[in-house]
């Protein structure tokens, strides 16, 4: 009996697990922007460093450095980088790159300087902009692809044409002109019998 009590409690603690496993997953995937339009979304301005101690004193958060190889994979670095906002890149291979929070555009918290060995990149827009567009994107790539399986049909109802039986009408007459004088009729002719009688009765008093 306590060995099936203690499969039980096994096998709860592993769906468990796998829960949470699985939570931290989606949360993971959901901070992290996506490669390919995050490069695009930063403003990268070489000889430039940030200004340290007082954009921390504004506000800014310094999160994490990490030597790379090249200025492009800082700026991976920060896009799978949760809250990431603002990346420095000493130019140089390997060259440190630095991490940090400065907030969004219109509260802005850190301040930069020129310096010939360093490169930095501020995101254009908030992080959490930037995380809901790509969210937004990749949901629609999914209903898209899930709109495979259920095709709309379309269809066509023709309706049916009825030809009629009355014999076809003759062509109006075309209307007269006004100022054209209507047709003459003849003069009724007077009877020849009549004429042919006075000249006989002409003759015979001759």
């Amino acid at each position: 009996m306590s060995t099936m009590h203690a499969r039980v409690w096994s096998s709860s603690r592993t769906v468990a697990l796998l829960a949470v496993v699985a939570v931290v997953a989606v949360v993971t995937s959901a901070r992290e922007l996506d490669p390919a339009a995050c490069a695009a979304r930063f403003d990268v301005q070489r000889d430039k460093i940030i200004r340290t101690e007082e954009s921390r004193e504004m506000g800014a958060r310094y999160l994490s450095e990490l030597d790379v190889g090249a200025r492009r994979e800082c700026l991976r670095l920060c896009c799978e980088t949760d809250s990431c906002d603002v990346f420095v890149f000493e130019e140089k291979s390997p060259g440190s790159c630095y991490l940090f929070n400065c907030g969004p555009p219109e509260d802005f918290r850190c301040k930069f300087t020129a310096h010939g060995n360093f490169s930095s990149g501020v995101l254009e827009l908030s992080r959490r902009l930037a995380e809901l567009q790509d969210q937004e994107r990749l949901e629609h790539h999914e209903r898209e692809l899930a709109s495979l399986r259920h095709p709309t049909t379309t269809s066509t109802t023709t309706t049916p044409t009825t030809r009629s039986t009355e014999p076809p009408r003759p062509p109006p007459e075309p209307p007269q002109s006004p100022h054209e004088p209507p047709p003459s009729q003849p003069l009724p002719s007077k009877p020849t019998s009549l004429i042919n009688y006075f000249f006989i009765i002409i003759a015979n008093f001759a």
